[in-house]
């Protein structure tokens, strides 16, 4: 199997693709940590499908949990992989891959 750090993996990319909403997650996670809640209010969706994008996300190994023994309240950030697997959605959305 491909590896991301020499070229795209793209049955994980497709993973990801096959939902907007893992996408707005992972670019929001660009940015800064986030909890389930609060990326459910900054992109606007139910917290029940961020969970499931969260899920989606961690294994596919795009973004990890900074608190993963905490009940709630769980802090998510995006991994090296989940910042090059970013850039190549934003080259295909740009057509410039």
């Amino acid at each position: 199997m491909k590896t991301i750090k020499s070229k795209t993996n793209w049955e994980e990319l497709s993973k990801i693709l096959r939902s907007k909403n893992n996408i707005l997650i992972l670019d929001s996670l660009c940015f800064s940590e986030f909890t389930p809640t609060k990326l459910a209010h900054k992109n606007k969706i139910h917290k029940s499908v961020v969970s499931k994008s969260l899920k989606t996300l961690l294994n596919t190994k795009t973004i990890s949990c900074l608190t993963p023994n905490e009940s709630k309240g769980k802090l998510y950030q995006i991994t090296p992989k989940g910042k090059k697997i970013i850039e190549k959605i934003k080259e295909i959305e740009d057509g410039t891959n």
